[in-house]
């Protein structure tokens, strides 16, 4: 898996004569709630530092503004810029890997929102270039929340007992357009487990192991549709 983000190793890439502030200087792509809730963090965690949002609607130029950064309406501006260190992605999900990949080429970190990708390949290939470069691509940031990382190093220990079964329920609370069939049976969309479940899917192959058998069972009863039940390995 791609490297997390570290603060000092950022800071050791940096070119010195570019930041003369002892602070990671962060770009955000993209405008909308998730993006303005990164700039928010940001401007909250000790040694970062906003410095540019990216978006081409007028949402950047406002999100800009109530922050004090640069605004770019492109993100292909941000490379040359010499403003960022690392960037975080929260554009819409068909750019991400497209974006990541684009930074990785040039030595900037990557945090990218989810989906990190839209298909297997594209997850792939920037986890390829990532680990080839040495430039840290990270997704799934929840893997490094304080509780996963103290509940996975309890685990590593041995102080915990080998898990035998686990059980997860998952409750999603979502807005109702969030659940539109047309737009949730779009490959782009990912429809509501990769969107939301993804998360806690992720953080299951991190805290027990990896996943090598999956059940599926769905019904369409009230749609008018049929049920159907599919497995996959």
């Amino acid at each position: 898996m791609p490297r997390a983000i570290d603060g000092a190793a950022v800071l050791g890439r940096a070119d010195p004569c570019r930041r003369a502030r002892d602070e990671v200087g962060v770009g955000i792509l993209g405008a909308g709630p998730i993006g303005r809730t990164h700039a928010e963090t940001v401007t909250a965690t000790a040694g970062f530092a906003r410095t540019a949002v990216t978006d081409p609607f007028d949402g950047g130029r406002v999100l800009a503004e109530a922050f004090g950064v640069r605004h770019h309406l492109d993100h292909h501006e941000l490379p040359t810029a010499n403003t960022v260190d690392a960037v975080i992605i929260a554009a819409p999900k068909q750019f991400h890997v497209p974006m990541a990949l684009e930074f990785v080429a040039a030595s900037i970190p990557v945090l990218v929102e989810k989906l990190v990708a839209t298909s297997l390949e594209e997850a792939l290939a920037l986890v390829e270039a990532s680990e080839r470069s040495g430039v840290p691509g990270l997704g799934h940031h929840r893997r490094h929340y304080p509780v996963p990382r103290r509940a996975k190093q309890l685990t590593e220990a041995g102080r915990l007992r080998p898990f035998v079964v686990v059980d997860v329920t998952y409750f999603l609370s979502k807005p109702v357009e969030c659940f539109d069939i047309a737009r949730r049976r779009t490959a782009a969309s990912g429809g509501a487990f990769l969107s939301n479940l993804i998360r806690e899917i992720d953080l299951l192959r991190y805290l027990v192991r990896e996943i090598t058998d999956v059940t599926a069972l769905a019904s369409a009863a009230t749609s008018g549709g049929s049920a159907s039940r599919t497995r996959a390995h």
